[in-house]
């Protein structure tokens, strides 16, 4: 029974209860106008029957005194004398009387023919009431021959008259007996028809209350169950459990919060996987970024207190080139600026290469930030997915997964730009690049056409033209180099600031989701 009531929907269910009492009081109802039915035949007989037999029997008895009393008076005229026709009129009307009473005498006996007792009565009633109406037309004949014969022949019809009126008292009696146990058996009919009503009502009552506790517990187990499913989860708990539940709509929403409870479990334990890693690697990053950022500064000093030194020294070089190219001060000046362009050209050649493996490699950190920025990003979104699949349950981390993601898209964008500009800058190290050899190469042609007209004053002054350019290119190469060394630190600093930032928020992801008990 209960795994077929389990299959039921929640409707049916509902109606059952209704449906049974309705059933129950349709079934009284019935009873009742069953009983109504038979009270109804009944008072009908007593009405139509009964007290109808009652009636002729009356009739029949006043008829019977009637004529008899006018017996009476027609015996009593004759002796005193009245009139011929008066009595002759009275005559007849008592022959029509002993007709009617004996009409009446004969329909009760069709109609009282199923009453065996009553049929009795009325034979010997039939009998004796002819017998009363020969003596009395006997009686009326005499009395006006012989008025004393009358009178001893009236004795006789009123003995046969006594008798006619005892067994019509008799029969009277007998019909309102019948009469009034017809009665008593209706109201007897009636009030047990009411008590078994009243019983029926209470049955149903009864049937009713307890059908409807049964389907009420059947309907709220699983709602409390649900409502325990939703509590655990509010209060972090995602363990799992076994579900069991009916078929029907309460069945389902009890295993569908299962599901999401089961859903819940395993996204939340990959998000705190995926945490914990982009916690321990952002850890990592912002360690090595803090170090880089160290080395780089010391670098960066080192390079100052160079760029100084070699500052100094380039001062005194020159005074001495000076010198050395007064005399051929036109020649001496166009050499040494060319070779000053040459050795500059070289050596900007040289620290643009410097600064190309430089950024390829801050390219290479940068890729790798954005690597980690991506895959952040995609888990960001699988946790937010599965957030809007929890619903209002996971609300909460929605709003988490969305933060995560809104910083993995910030961190790849920074990446993306910081790419963007060290490509650029590529490209125009390149193109400087092939910018200088072509003035170097200029410039040797001029420095070759000077020197032929100046060779004595570029011999002369040859070495301490070198020695200052190449002093010179030193002091602007390790500028460049203090210079990119300052820029490089800048970058490793919001590099280390971006992973410190990655690793604040995924300690706090972490920290957030730790409410949570998986299994």
């Amino acid at each position: 029974m209960k795994p077929i009531f389990d299959r039921l929907p929640l409707m049916a269910k509902v109606a059952l209860a209704p449906a049974l009492v309705l059933l129950c009081l349709l079934i009284v109802a019935l009873y009742g106008l069953s009983m109504s039915r038979e009270t109804s035949r009944t008072l009908d007989f007593l009405t139509q029957q009964s007290l109808v037999h009652v009636a002729l029997v009356a009739e029949a008895q006043e008829s019977a005194v009637g004529t008899n009393a006018m017996v009476m008076k027609s015996v009593a005229y004759a002796g005193a004398g009245l009139k011929p026709a008066v009595i002759k009129a009275l005559d007849e009307k008592i022959g029509g009387e002993l007709k009617l009473t004996q009409q009446r005498i004969d329909r009760l006996r069709e109609v009282l023919s199923g009453d065996v007792e009553a049929a009795s009565r009325l034979t010997r009633l039939d009998a004796a009431f002819k017998k009363y109406t020969a003596a009395a037309l006997d009686t009326l004949d005499m009395k006006d021959a012989d008025l004393g014969t009358a009178a001893v022949m009236m004795s006789s019809a009123e003995t046969a008259y006594g008798e006619t009126r005892s067994l019509l008292g008799e029969l009277f009696h007998h019909e309102v007996q019948l009469a009034e146990r017809r009665g008593e058996h209706a109201t007897a009919s009636l009030r047990a028809g009411n008590a078994a009503s009243v019983t029926l009502a209470a049955i149903a009552l009864a049937i009713g209350l307890l059908v409807t506790w049964f389907i009420a517990r059947q309907i709220v187990r699983p709602l409390q169950a649900a409502v325990g499913i939703a509590r655990d989860v509010a209060d972090g708990n995602l363990s799992l459990r076994e579900v069991q539940a009916g078929r029907d709509e309460t069945g389902q929403v009890l295993r569908a919060l299962g599901e999401v409870s089961q859903r819940l479990n395993a996204m939340i334990a990959n998000i705190r996987s995926g945490a914990d890693q982009i916690d321990t690697a952002a850890s990592e990053i912002s360690i090595g970024n803090n170090d880089l950022a160290t080395r780089t500064e010391q670098t960066a000093s080192a390079l100052q207190a160079t760029s100084s030194s070699v500052a100094d020294l380039a001062n005194t070089i020159q005074l001495n080139a000076e010198t050395a190219t007064r005399a051929n001060q036109l020649a001496a000046d166009a050499s040494l600026v060319a070779q000053q362009g040459g050795s500059d050209v070289a050596e900007v050649v040289k620290t643009m290469d410097a600064i190309s493996v430089q950024a390829k490699r801050i390219s290479e950190i940068i890729g790798t930030i954005d690597g980690i920025a991506f895959q952040t990003n995609i888990l960001a979104l699988n946790a937010a997915v599965e957030a809007a699949r929890a619903g209002e349950q996971g609300r909460g981390f929605a709003v988490v997964a969305s933060e995560v993601r809104s910083l993995a898209q910030r961190s790849g964008e920074a990446a993306k730009e910081i790419r963007g500009l060290i490509g650029a800058s590529v490209e125009q190290v390149a193109s400087g690049t092939s910018k200088v050899h072509a003035a170097g190469e200029t410039m040797r042609r001029i420095v070759a056409s000077i020197e032929q007209v100046s060779t004595m004053v570029a011999e002369i002054s040859r070495a301490t033209a070198e020695q200052a350019d190449a002093i010179h290119g030193v002091n602007e190469a390790v500028s460049d180099m203090d210079k990119n060394t300052q820029q490089n630190a800048a970058l490793v600093e919001q590099s280390a600031a971006a992973a410190e930032s990655l690793r604040v928020q995924a300690a706090g992801l972490v920290q957030t989701i730790s409410v949570f008990h998986v299994a």
